[in-house]
């Protein structure tokens, strides 16, 4: 199971950081209010994603640390009067509070997303929980040594005893 676990993590994390570069390169040739240093900055931290989901994959030792910090980035979204932050990749489901209009909400997404403004707004925070999920995943995965490293390379004995088993 914990295979399964590691490959969907990688999966959300190198297809969503993929998807986060379309997102920076249709935003900055597009006309979406972004500036290049903003796009660059993001753009950075999709790639950061993309190495973190392939490093995983690859059992490489700073895989999971790196996922970690990953996901850490994504799991809140906030504004306020001065500034307002959030970055999903792979898929968002988050649940929020609007301060300013007193509304509870929710949302979800797949692909990849991000914003960054220093501009007033709303006061909101929001949770992203597939990043609670995740890192939950990636901390149940840590527990075991064995879990935390190691390729995801199929087993080639699957299925068949080992000779030291008794059949």
């Amino acid at each position: 199971m914990d295979r399964w676990i590691r490959r969907v993590l990688c999966v959300l994390q190198v297809g969503g950081g993929f998807v986060g570069l379309g997102v920076v390169a249709a935003k900055l040739g597009g006309n979406a209010p972004i500036g290049t240093g903003e796009g660059l900055l993001f753009a950075a931290l999709f790639v950061f994603g993309i190495a973190a989901g392939v490093a995983l994959a690859e059992g490489l030792h700073w895989g999971r640390r790196a996922s970690l910090a990953w996901w850490w980035l994504q799991l809140p979204a906030l504004s306020s009067p001065f500034a307002s932050y959030a970055l999903w990749s792979g898929a968002m489901f988050s649940a929020g509070v609007n301060f300013s209009e007193r509304q509870i909400g929710i949302q979800a997404d797949w692909g990849a997303g991000f914003t960054f403004s220093l501009q007033p707004g709303p006061t909101v925070f929001a949770v992203n929980l597939c990043a609670v999920f995740a890192l939950y995943l990636l901390r149940r995965i840590a527990r075991d040594p064995m879990r935390a490293t190691g390729r995801l390379e199929p087993d080639s004995n699957a299925g068949r005893p080992s000779s030291t088993e008794p059949l």
